[in-house]
């Protein structure tokens, strides 16, 4: 059970580790509840075992959860729900105030954003159909990509281009919206896991200095896996009317059909960037001229997964500081998560504000 980046990242690693996995791992977190109830049909309480995930231990999202499958243990009573519950948190006194036994807790960095959280044990329900020595490949091929990152020169490093195109594409070609497209069906939650990462850190407009940036930050961050997005939305993008920029993520390899995919997303790329007129029927004209960059994978491995990943962490922060904004608060988030608590406390509150007497007059 986790909400936003102790959720996102996690279940991109899963959908990568558990295709061929023995343990079923179900993520949850809707306030209706009816993942968890879903979930729950396919499960037994003696084989199960619960990850709440939240570094405040306070989201309300996760607490409803976390009460619901209280709950549902409560129906076995021969069975202790603390031996099967672990608490992810950077609050070690809500954890054990709820009953999680210390030996059951993973403790986060109170400063640690949960976008940029995916090296730390809130991975942990994803790499339960791998071993250790998985992760610490993950977090070797980040190591590499800050390295990597540190040691290039910019006009050669790939986090830095990033960033320029970015902010590029947004102030100079007046381009609102980037969309990332996976050609590997493990790889189909990238997106989801990057616009988290980009909208949130870079979802700004009042700079270091407290005025309003001068600059038009960050794209709005869509798209999906690839070969679905073909046969949808890929009829926008080749002919509507808003321009758009794109990143192709592939692996150029001859393994388990790769080759094909590959070549899919090339014909993709060419597709979007010289496009194809047709005088005789003006209707079936693609347009073509979007900016498109190509990321090759030579092999879909966990150090290469965690590269990418890291890449496009620094890619974020280099683009902050291009922007002149800071990446790691969320005040926009908090708004709403006060705005939640306030209405919680009082059932009248939201109320008040659409009332006729204060609702605008135009």
């Amino acid at each position: 059970m986790g909400i936003g980046g102790s959720r996102l990242g996690p279940e991109f690693l899963n959908e990568y580790l558990s295709l061929d996995g023995q343990v079923s791992v179900y993520f949850c977190s809707s306030f209706d509840l009816e993942e968890i109830k879903y979930a729950l049909r396919e499960c037994q309480q003696i084989d199960t075992i619960v990850f709440a995930c939240s570094k405040s231990f306070k989201t309300f999202e996760i607490m409803k959860n976390l009460e619901y499958v209280k709950s549902w243990f409560s129906k076995k009573p021969e069975i202790n729900f603390e031996d099967h519950l672990y608490g992810i948190s950077a609050n070690a006194s809500a954890m054990t105030d709820f009953g999680i036994k210390e030996s059951n807790q993973f403790h986060l960095l109170e400063s640690l954003g949960g976008r940029f959280s995916i090296w730390s044990s809130i991975s942990l329900p994803a790499f339960v159909n791998a071993n250790y020595e998985s992760y610490l490949d993950l977090l070797y091929g980040a190591h590499l990509a800050d390295e990597y990152t540190q040691n290039t020169s910019w006009e050669f490093n790939i986090s830095v281009v990033m960033a320029l195109l970015s902010v590029w594409n947004r102030n100079a070609l007046d381009i609102s919206n980037h969309g990332i497209f996976t050609y590997n069906f493990k790889l189909r939650s990238l997106t989801k896991y990057i616009a988290q990462l980009a909208m949130e850190s870079n979802g700004k407009s009042i700079n270091s200095d407290s005025e309003i940036s001068p600059f038009l930050t960050t794209q709005l961050i869509w798209g999906g896996y690839g070969i679905e997005n073909q046969h949808s939305t890929f009829q926008w993008l080749m002919q509507g009317k808003t321009e758009t920029s794109c990143d192709f993520i592939g692996v150029n390899n001859n393994e388990d059909g790769t080759e094909d995919s590959h070549e899919i997303l090339l014909s993709q790329v060419l597709a979007m960037t010289f496009g194809q007129e047709d005088k005789t029927s003006p209707f079936k004209t693609v347009r073509g001229n979007n900016p498109c960059s190509i990321f090759q994978l030579e092999k879909l491995d966990l150090k290469s997964l965690g590269f990418l990943i890291a890449l496009h962490e620094h890619k974020t922060f280099i683009e902050a500081l291009i922007l002149g904004i800071d990446p790691f608060d969320q005040w926009g988030v908090q708004l709403g998560k006060k705005l939640t608590m306030n209405a919680r406390q009082d059932k009248g509150f939201l109320k008040t504000f659409f009332s006729p007497s204060i609702l605008p007059k135009s």
